[in-house]
């Protein structure tokens, strides 16, 4: 995406100086749908924008805050700060809505932890990268808890890739995803343990617009626009 920087020097009267950046960026959607196999058809209009705030005080913490602004009929949604201050020891997290994130990366591997206030439930997920492949393995412990695993694999203008969102010999559920680009042009197909299936379709126009298509197993049929500033 795109971003405009609205204030590259921010200078803030403390103990020093210090710089802060504040940054915009969006998309928007614009296209016809049907639920019904394309029986009928019906208009589809989205457009949100992505605001971005950040600064770094004299000692080299980092810090800042990211929000959405989603454009709804004659109205507006704002939604919830993500507050976050980072250094050597990773990323720390506050959600407007109590949610609580640890991000951390040591060489090729990453640590996510997260939890929501006052909540005994945590979630957690560490994951590993080496070359053009990648892995992950997750748990969250709410109810009688669930163990995710799954990871990529990247081969020339091919990538797929493997999730498994409950690790459970009784039962299973997992999802396979494949994607080829050929220029400008890039197709994506997923297929899960329910047997649904999803085949999207793309066509780069460039200059951060996109030609969109998809279709599903359970018959929604949708084709547009994508534009991202």
């Amino acid at each position: 995406m795109k971003k405009i920087l609205l204030a590259s020097t921010v200078l803030v009267a403390s103990a020093g100086f210090a710089s802060a950046d504040i940054a915009f960026s969006g998309d928007a959607y614009v296209g016809i749908k049907s639920i019904d196999g394309g029986a009928t058809w019906n208009p589809v209009s989205t457009a949100s924008m992505d605001v971005a705030m950040s600064g770094e005080t004299d000692g080299g913490l980092g810090f800042g805050a990211d929000f959405t602004i989603t454009a709804a009929s004659l109205t507006g949604s704002v939604g919830a700060a993500d507050i976050w201050v980072s250094g050597g020891f990773g990323t720390v997290t506050v959600s407007q809505a109590g949610k609580l994130t640890y991000e951390g990366s040591f060489g090729d591997a990453t640590v996510t932890a997260s939890t929501v206030w006052g909540s005994a439930v945590y979630d957690v997920e560490f994951g590993y990268s080496f070359g053009d492949y990648s892995a992950y393995l997750g748990h969250n412990t709410a109810g009688a808890g669930t163990t995710r695993a799954g990871g990529e694999a990247v081969f020339g203008d091919f990538t797929v890739g493997l999730d498994i969102t409950n690790v459970s010999l009784a039962s299973t559920t997992w999802t396979v995803s494949g994607g080829y680009v050929m220029g400008a042009v890039s197709v994506d197909v997923t297929f899960n343990a329910a047997s649904a299936w999803t085949l999207d379709g793309s066509y780069d126009l460039g200059g951060g617009a996109s030609i969109d298509g998809s279709i599903t197993s359970a018959n929604v049929i949708a084709a547009g626009i994508t534009m991202t500033f």
